[in-house]
């Protein structure tokens, strides 16, 4: 059945590859190894080309992923402009709103940059604080 037909061709196949090519003396396994060398030149040219590429388009999604992260935590980052703004402007209840919305998404953070950013939220609602008072002594 089957299973003889398949173990036929198998043999042939073998007998195929293994042949001497009477003209040049060769085997299709001499073949096989010069193609195998020649992949492997092949092999190396691409890895030389393709290496600049390849590291560009790391470099790349490291950027990416930088302004992914940088995209989604834009709100936390851009409190402390918001309140020196509001303060600016004189705008005390959004002053006391932006800094409650700091200390819930800033406060207790691990993260150094955010830790960081927290400390500049309280810079700038001790200035807001130093302004109102100067204010109210003024009057």
């Amino acid at each position: 059945g089957r299973y003889v037909v398949t173990q036929d061709r198998m043999a042939d196949l073998h007998a195929r590859l293994s042949s001497h090519d009477p003209e040049t003396g060769e085997s299709m396994n001499d073949y096989i190894r010069e193609l195998r060398k020649t992949l492997g030149v092949v092999s190396g040219a691409c890895d030389k080309v393709y290496s600049d590429m390849i590291d560009r388009h790391e470099k790349t999604s490291q950027i990416h992923a930088a302004l992914a992260l940088l995209g989604k935590h834009h709100e936390a980052l851009s409190l402390p402009a918001q309140i020196k703004q509001s303060v600016a402007s004189g705008a005390y209840d959004r002053v006391v709103l932006l800094y409650t919305k700091a200390i819930a998404t800033l406060s207790g953070s691990s993260v150094d940059m955010m830790k960081e950013v927290m400390g500049e939220v309280e810079s700038q609602v001790e200035a807001a604080k130093r302004r109102l008072r100067e204010r109210l002594q003024d009057h």
